[in-house]
C-alpha cells in the first residue's frame, strides 16, 4: 500500500506549503504512513 505512503507524502509537502487542510488530507498526514508500515508486514 505505497498508495498511502505517497498521498501521506503529498499532504505533508501541501501543509508545508501552506496549503489549506481537507479533512481527507489531515487524515492521509496522520495516519497515512502507518497505513503503510502496517501493510508491510
Amino acid at each position: 500500500m505505497t498508495e498511502w505512503r505517497r498521498i501521506g507524502d503529498k499532504t505533508d509537502i501541501a501543509i508545508a506549503e501552506g496549503a489549506p487542510r481537507s479533512p481527507d488530507e489531515h487524515f492521509a498526514a496522520r495516519h497515512g504512513r502507518v497505513l503503510a508500515w502496517l501493510s508491510s508486514w
